[in-house]
């Protein structure tokens, strides 16, 4: 219960365990009593007749990105609209996500087509439209089953029989106002804290880079005798992307410092793990400095020998993907037996202050500016052996990179602990601004005489432009 608001004076069961009690005289309905609603169409996929960039709106769920929506990105023809007759979804309706995504909403501020895995509820008189935006969410999927693969699925008997609980339109109405000044502002703070972690993650790159291509450790630099100065000698690199290194340092490339390997490229046949099996790693499986093995496959110890002939994967080794999102390394702890398929290995025969020079470099703006170039485009793609093999990289004595290793080490940890305690603090707002909802919409809290903040008029438009202001206008 949310302490700070009070609760109705009469209560009554209603009879469903995960609702509880619900105010006296609210009415515990069914969707099918309350709102009439419409599936839109797909048209067949490869036939390109069907789509085309300057037509119609064509309404996905991967479109449903915010509350309120005008546009989609996908296009249908007109052909597929005389051929279909699909009925189009109008303007301050709600659309909701029954297939795959489920539970996705949002309300519409323009008349637009969707396609067969959203439903179309429609405005009426006898109910709120913005109501429905937060309890539909919680309520419909409630009534989903499960497919023989464990899945959840939900079709229009199911959201026809999906419970709902329906106050007075004015209660209603008073609800989605109060939620939508409340989540907005709650909103408003994960915001600012997914910004602070943006900022956070660009200034360690630039903390690692400023490292290990200046030798700048905070507003030191660390001089031939590894100590910390004010101001050393440096020199031009001859790399434009990397300008002046310190004089003392060389510039190299990757195959002169580690052997660059890959992984099969032939997947073998996964089996049920068993004690003689071995993970398989992929790029799914690396994760924030670690590797999730407890998620990966299995092959044969067989299989696993003749992959091991390719790339023997040991400990201090580093391990990066090369297809998809490029510049996430890994440097490996253990003595843990497995394959990798499409992951880069930088080998270093043990050597860990290697391993942590590579590791670090493979975070840093220098390897995210060499990549762009080398691989002609982005780092979103794949990248070749021959690419990583001639990335260009600092050379020195062990000695300076253990002093650099070591620095960052200790400077990155302070910022990912401040990363993950505000990722924490999101985690707690999300929970937060989910359980004030289901408290609203389940009646735990009475919000019929509570006083938003600049009154129902103002509290309905927080942070919102004229348009916006007009549309939940029309909404209501």
């Amino acid at each position: 219960m949310m302490r700070e608001y009070k609760r109705y004076k009469e209560y009554k069961d209603s009879g469903i365990s995960w609702i509880g009690e619900i105010p006296k005289n609210w009415i515990l309905s069914k969707i099918k009593y309350e709102y009439t609603f419409f599936t839109g169409f797909t048209p067949p996929s490869g036939n390109d007749s069907y789509y085309d960039i300057d037509g119609y709106d064509w309404l996905n769920i991967s479109d449903i990105k915010n509350k309120y929506i005008d546009e989609a990105e996908s296009k249908i023809s007109e052909k597929a609209i005389k051929e279909y007759r699909p009925k189009i979804s109008k303007k301050n309706s709600l659309v909701f996500s029954f297939k795959l995504s489920i539970g996705k909403t949002a309300i519409l501020k323009s008349n637009i087509y969707t396609n067969e895995a959203l439903a179309t509820f429609e405005k009426n008189k006898e109910n709120n439209i913005r109501y429905l935006y937060y309890i539909a969410p919680i309520f419909i999927p409630e009534n989903a089953k499960e497919n023989i693969y464990g899945a959840k699925i939900l079709n229009q008997r199911l959201i026809n029989d999906a419970l709902l609980l329906k106050p007075s339109k004015q209660e209603q109405r008073k609800i989605a106002s109060f939620l939508d000044q409340k989540t907005a502002e709650i909103d408003e703070i994960i915001n600012k804290k997914e910004s602070l972690i943006d900022y956070l993650e660009k200034y360690k790159k630039s903390v690692i880079t400023e490292a290990v291509t200046k030798g700048k450790l905070g507003d030191k630099y660390i001089n031939e005798e590894g100590e910390l100065v004010d101001k050393i000698e440096m020199k031009d690199s001859g790399v434009e992307w990397i300008g002046e290194i310190p004089e003392y340092w060389d510039l190299s490339k990757m195959k002169f410092l580690t052997e660059v390997k890959d992984g099969t490229h032939d997947t073998p046949e996964y089996i049920i793990k068993n004690n003689n099996s071995i993970p398989l790693i992929t790029s799914k499986h690396i994760e924030a400095d670690k590797i999730k093995f407890e998620s990966a496959n299995h092959i044969s110890h067989e299989d696993y020998k003749m992959i091991n002939q390719r790339s023997n994967v040991k400990k201090h080794d580093v391990l990066m993907p090369m297809i998809g999102t490029i510049g996430n390394p890994v440097i490996v702890n253990n003595n843990k037996k497995f394959s990798i398929k499409n992951l880069a290995l930088f080998k270093t025969e043990h050597n860990s202050i290697l391993a942590k020079w590579i590791y670090y470099y493979l975070k840093s703006e220098i390897f995210d500016k060499q990549v762009k170039i080398l691989n002609r485009g982005g780092v979103q793609s794949f990248l070749s052996l021959d690419v990583l093999r001639n990335l260009e990289i600092a050379e020195m004595s062990n000695k300076i990179k253990s002093i650099v290793t070591k620095y960052l080490e200790q400077k990155t940890s302070q910022i990912d602990k401040l990363i993950n305690k505000t990722k924490q603090s999101i985690e707690k707002n999300k929970e937060y601004k989910k359980s004030l909802i289901f408290e609203a919409v389940t009646g735990k809290i009475d919000l019929r005489d509570y006083e938003l903040e600049g009154g129902e008029e103002l509290a309905e438009h927080n942070n919102s432009s004229e348009t916006e202001r007009e549309r939940i206008s029309a909404v209501d």
